[in-house]
């Protein structure tokens, strides 16, 4: 018994190395054709009026080895009108699954190709290389009149125009009007602020001057440097004739640009009501790009995305400004513009167009263990918070181990990093909660209770009643100045934190982003002056301490080895 048992397992052995055999020959013969494949890039582009190039997005293509062995592969074209395809060396036909529609014709193409073991093959649709078909005459949408077409090409050419304004409470799309450097944006949006600052790309910020805004309107027109914009195609209303209304269930587009991107994105949805005036439409606007310009299916410039003000409002349901009170309000702003002055073209700091790795942060996350609460400095009237994206990630991330303590305070860490006041971003959530690239630095008011607050408490309480203490700031934030040695590190952003303390009250804290190095052990000294509005001439100056510094520069230096 124990012979035959010894036979069975030598059997079962050898089985398992033949079985081993042949998958390790499999496996290898994969990795030998897939080390051989070859890369197709492919990129899609036309010529506007203007000849101008423009990529082809969403064109679908037919890949077919010859001779062909199976059905033809297919794929698709980006926003930039490229596809990249990994393929076995040989030669393919590649062609358009069916015609693209530009400019009043069709465009397809049939191309060979040969895509060589292990290198790359590029093929370049033009129109030059393309079957050109007869004008396309759609027919009219009974609806409303106007002939349908397809937006993603012809709106492409527009992407340029619309830019990221920036304010110390909102970050909001808008467009360029025209070569004098006007851009017009919802005020609802843009809000009631002092300053703003134009992103035209991720590496150029300039100042803006708001020259005019009307809340009736719901518009606001913003004056950039001339010079900023002078290689930009303005995307000017035509003021002179009249505009198609759109009606329910039209389809409209929307560009803008997205909160820590500058890549424009097109949204689509339908008009859902209609109010006098005021449009309401089911759009895909994303967070950021409210403000930016609206279109109809003709390419048709039709109004300016918007805030509903129902605050119950769907997160995809937004307005839609009328074009024609962007051009009730150009003769406003032109006025404000021969008044003279305006802003300077010198380009102001922007965040680095690297984002951090989620792997990384993690990684160093987990080595920051009861050591995550921002680092603190304080002065008479505020506290000020140091934070990092190491800090902010792990707030969002806590540790599953409820277990783990703070050696500071004994508490669970998980509850520390989750109630700490100073992750709380109200409505710079957003911004924040994408981990950007910066150090933050948050200024908050010390709260205290006023003569009279007491002294109503106290009075309460002789009758009974226990009324919590009602605090309010020492003091307001007017502004705050950083120096690294003797040199002024100017701030990427200097935004404002709109804290609410009840239904009805709300405080403001300063939040400034700055870049990773600006304020960090390179310095001789980093000193912060604040400047608050009760004394906005006398600063409340503050020396950070090296060890602070010295906790900031490792979370930077660890997140990027």
């Amino acid at each position: 018994m124990l012979r035959s048992a010894t036979r069975a397992r030598a059997g079962r052995g050898r089985a398992y190395q033949v079985v081993f055999a042949l998958m390790l020959a499999l496996a290898l013969r994969g990795v030998a054709a897939a080390q051989g494949q070859g890369t197709l890039h492919v990129s899609v582009t036309l010529l506007d009026a203007d000849q101008k190039r423009l990529p082809v997005p969403g064109h679908g293509l037919l890949i077919s080895d010859n001779p062909a062995t199976s059905a033809p592969r297919r794929v698709v074209t980006g926003p930039d009108g490229r596809v990249d395809v990994r393929l076995k060396p040989g030669n393919y036909s590649v062609e358009s699954d069916e015609p693209v529609a530009f400019g009043g014709r069709s465009y397809e193409w049939t191309l060979d190709v040969d895509v060589p073991p292990g290198g790359e093959a590029t093929l370049v649709m033009t129109a030059a290389n393309a079957g050109i078909g007869e004008p396309v005459a759609a027919p009219a949408d009974s609806a409303s009149g106007r002939r349908p077409s397809d937006p993603s090409m012809a709106l492409q050419q527009w992407k340029p125009s619309v830019v990221a304004l920036w304010t110390p409470t909102a970050r909001v799309s808008g467009f360029l009007l025209d070569s004098r450097g006007l851009i017009a944006t919802s005020q609802k949006a843009l809000g009631d602020a002092p300053r703003v600052e134009v992103q035209l790309s991720p590496t150029l910020k300039v100042a803006g001057r708001v020259l005019v805004a009307d809340a009736t309107l719901d518009v606001a027109i913003v004056q950039v440097d001339a010079s900023i914009v002078s290689t930009l195609r303005p995307l000017a209303p035509a003021c002179a004739q009249a505009t198609v209304p759109p009606v329910e269930g039209d389809e409209l587009f929307a560009l803008g640009v997205p909160l820590r991107t500058q890549q424009d994105t097109l949204s689509s949805g339908t008009v859902k009501r209609l109010d006098g005036q005021r449009v309401e439409a089911d759009l895909r606007v994303p967070t950021g790009g409210v403000g930016g310009p609206v279109f109809s299916e003709a390419g048709e410039l039709l109004g300016v995305s918007s805030l509903l003000p129902d605050p119950e409002a769907r997160r995809r349901d937004f307005a839609v400004v009328p074009i024609r009170s962007v051009c009730d309000l150009v003769p406003r702003a032109e006025r404000a513009l021969a008044a003279g002055g305006g802003p300077t073209a010198a380009p102001l700091p922007v965040e680095s167009a690297a984002p951090l790795q989620v792997s990384a942060l993690k990684a160093v996350a987990a080595t920051r263990q009861g050591d995550l609460a921002p680092y603190q400095l304080t002065s008479s009237d505020f506290d000020i918070a140091f934070i990092t994206p190491v800090m902010i990630y792990a707030a969002q991330h806590p540790p599953a181990d409820r277990r783990t303590t703070s050696r500071d305070t004994n508490r669970p860490l998980e509850d520390e990093v989750r109630e700490s006041r100073e992750m709380e971003f109200a409505n710079w959530t957003d911004y924040v909660s994408d981990n950007p690239p910066v150090l933050l630095v948050r200024v908050t008011p010390k709260m205290a209770e006023g003569f009279w607050r007491t002294f109503v408490r106290g009075a309460a309480m002789t009758q009974g009643i226990q009324l919590p203490p009602m605090k309010q700031a020492k003091a307001r934030l007017s502004r705050l100045q950083a120096f690294c040695g003797d040199a002024e590190a100017t701030p990427i952003h200097a935004l404002t934190l709109q804290t609410p303390v009840s239904d009805t009250e709300s405080f403001d804290e300063g939040l400034y982003a700055f870049a990773p190095g600006a304020l960090g052990a390179g310095c001789s000294t980093v000193r912060l002056v604040l400047y608050s509005e009760k004394t906005p001439e006398k600063g409340d100056s503050r020396v950070v301490a090296p060890a602070v510094l010295a906790r900031v520069a490792r979370d930077f230096d660890d997140l990027t080895r």
